[in-house]
């Protein structure tokens, strides 16, 4: 069971806005659909979650979306562009993480080791975050506010 705050930042996501018939609240009653039902084995994970008008989650059942004959394939395109940002967006954030812990490391005159292997373009731009981050904590410490 989804908690209501967990629902209303799916409904924001999808701007009140049922992700198959393009149907708006307060016109529609909006729910909350898993695009792979957890019967399939989906998650309760935000890219498995859309939102939808009461009729299209009634009417998609438990079905996947690549079996359904009524959604329109502009509404199918997004959601798989959906689920490709999604996957760019963890990676970012876990490289957002790597940054930050490696900046914390160079403020504090630790070594780093990333959790994950990362790219070369990744090492490349931590080592240049933390070259920025040893900069600026030297002109801080220079002239304190």
């Amino acid at each position: 069971m989804l908690s209501k705050k967990r629902r209303f930042e799916i409904f924001k996501r999808d701007k009140f806005t049922c992700q198959y018939c393009g149907g708006k609240s307060p016109e529609k009653q909006l729910t909350i659909d898993h695009k792979i039902a957890t019967s399939k084995g989906g998650s309760d994970e935000e890219s498995n979650l859309v939102t939808a008008c009461m009729e299209c989650n009634l009417a998609k059942g438990n079905t996947p979306l690549n079996e359904l004959q009524g959604i329109t394939p502009s509404i199918r395109v997004n959601l798989e562009i959906e689920d490709e940002l999604n996957i760019q967006r963890q990676s970012l954030n876990a490289t957002w993480r790597e940054v930050i812990a490696a900046g914390m490391a160079a403020l504090t005159g630790k070594t780093h080791e990333p959790k994950k292997p990362v790219s070369i373009t990744v090492e490349t731009n931590l080592k240049k975050a933390v070259q920025h981050i040893s900069s600026a904590w030297d002109i801080i410490k220079k002239n304190p506010f």
